[in-house]
């Protein structure tokens, strides 16, 4: 393995942007996967928003932009000390982590991007694949570093499957695809490496539980991403068709 140089890894920066806040909101209104409603988050978590159930598309578009305007000029303060927060933490722990996964992923270099961690009053979670940006909820219980070693293991994950295994991923959805990109953070969070790194257990979606136990077994039979990947696509075929 080549010596490790934290120079040749991304540099995530954090940033604040409103107006993504307010494009995700009414993105995920009625967003359900995994088992889990990220509508209904949205609403308990802003109780305000209630009645954009009941509104026209123009409606909900006029409310959350008020609404996000708002929050954002009550709480500027309070975010803008988050994101300080935010940048100290990962600071604190960017080298182990960048170290763990280059053992996982065998000195793969980490595909171009903006990197980019944008604070969210939101707690829906979504990243970007295509220039490597994600959101993070603010208040979210389980902190910075979780959420975000773990929007970063898939921006390379995505990329090592698409580069080495893009024969074997040709016919299988978008869906499946990420259910295993899901499935295999909750392997590699569920490890005593990331458990140390996170201070977290892993969170699964509700419906990945099963295949993530089964899949698991993999992960401890090879504790190899190549060879783990293979297996995962011989062995469970039928679940990626």
């Amino acid at each position: 393995m080549k010596k490790f140089n934290l120079k040749n890894y991304p540099k995530l920066k954090f940033k604040i942007n409103k107006e993504l806040d307010k494009k995700m909101c009414f993105n995920f209104l009625g967003a359900k996967a995994g088992g889990i409603d990220f509508g209904a988050a949205i609403i308990k978590d802003h109780p305000s928003l209630e009645k954009l159930n009941e509104l026209n598309i123009e409606e909900k578009i006029s409310l959350i932009n008020k609404y996000v305007d708002n929050y954002y000029f009550k709480y500027r303060q309070v975010l803008n000390r988050f994101l300080k927060k935010f940048k100290t933490e990962w600071q604190s722990v960017e080298d182990q982590f960048y170290l763990e996964t280059n053992k996982i992923f065998k000195d793969y270099p980490w595909p171009k991007g903006l990197y980019i961690c944008y604070l969210s009053i939101f707690d829906c979670g979504p990243r970007f694949l295509e220039n490597k940006t994600f959101q993070v909820f603010y208040r979210h219980s389980y902190g910075l570093k979780f959420l975000a070693f773990h929007e970063m293991l898939h921006f390379i994950f995505y990329d090592y499957l698409e580069k080495k295994f893009a024969k074997e991923i040709a016919n299988i959805s978008t869906e499946k695809i990420w259910v295993l990109s899901e499935v295999f953070n909750n392997i590699i969070f569920s490890t005593p490496e990331f458990i140390k790194l996170t201070e977290k257990k892993p969170y699964f979606y509700p419906e990945h539980i099963e295949i993530t136990r089964k899949l698991s077994l993999i992960w401890t039979q090879t504790n190899n991403i190549n060879l783990f990947l293979k297996n995962c696509f011989s062995s469970y075929s039928s679940f990626f068709k």
